[in-house]
């Protein structure tokens, strides 16, 4: 599988949202014992950034082991990824006396991906957006309960403005209304410790993706 994917790379002349993406997921799935390694480190609920919440947060989760293993609680790790012009800057060897044309675009150009891993089977959900907001965050959560009927979910997050802002508070507190428990809530939010990208498995399969694109992106 990696060797035709790579072929499938070097014969690859123009790279659209959708090649790309490819690559992406691919790195998902080809790294699925490494990428849930460090969901052990989980952590800090609510919506401030306090360490003492994020170990609350990984108790929390404890007590809930039985419903993930049994799949009524399906648990996610998210985060965004945004690829700019210059993560595609590389080097390559050219030829002697021959004139070489760089095409330059508006480096300010960005594609951004919301990406959710399942770390109960290392399932990888990705999805392209103009930009990370909070409209395109609460559309992502639709999208994975629209995968997952029926099921309550877990997310696990960095501080993003976007992760703690009004769209999406108002949008949670809609699809919880009338539930005191917070084990009974559809979608429960928790937020890794500040400034620990470590945490997050997700960043493994954006650092992953990008190193490719910018070995072989031409």
């Amino acid at each position: 599988l990696r060797r035709g994917r790579i072929k499938w790379v070097d014969a690859a002349t123009v790279w659209s949202d959708v090649s790309i993406a490819t690559v992406l997921l691919w790195f998902a799935e080809s790294s699925r014992s490494q990428l849930a390694s460090n969901a052990s480190d989980q952590s800090e609920t609510g919506w401030r950034g306090s360490r003492i919440e994020a170990a609350r947060a990984k108790k929390k989760l404890e007590t809930r082991e039985a419903e993930i293993e049994s799949g009524e609680v399906i648990v996610f790790a998210q985060d965004e990824c945004h690829l700019l012009a210059g993560d595609a800057t590389g080097y390559v060897w050219g030829r002697r006396n021959e004139k070489t044309e760089i095409p330059i675009e508006n480096s300010r150009e960005r594609q951004t991906y919301y990406g959710g891993l399942n770390l109960y089977n290392q399932q990888f959900f990705m999805k392209p957006y103009p930009r990370g907001n909070g409209d395109h965050t609460v559309d992502f959560m639709k999208d994975l309960q629209t995968a997952y009927p029926n099921k309550k979910l877990i997310i696990l997050w960095n501080n993003a403005r976007y992760h703690r802002g009004k769209k999406l508070k108002k949008y949670l507190n809609e699809l919880n209304k009338g539930m005191t428990d917070e084990k009974d809530y559809k979608i429960t939010c928790y937020h890794f410790a500040p400034n620990a990208p470590d945490q997050n498995p997700v960043e493994d399969v954006w650092l992953r993706g990008k190193s490719f694109l910018r070995r072989n992106f031409y």
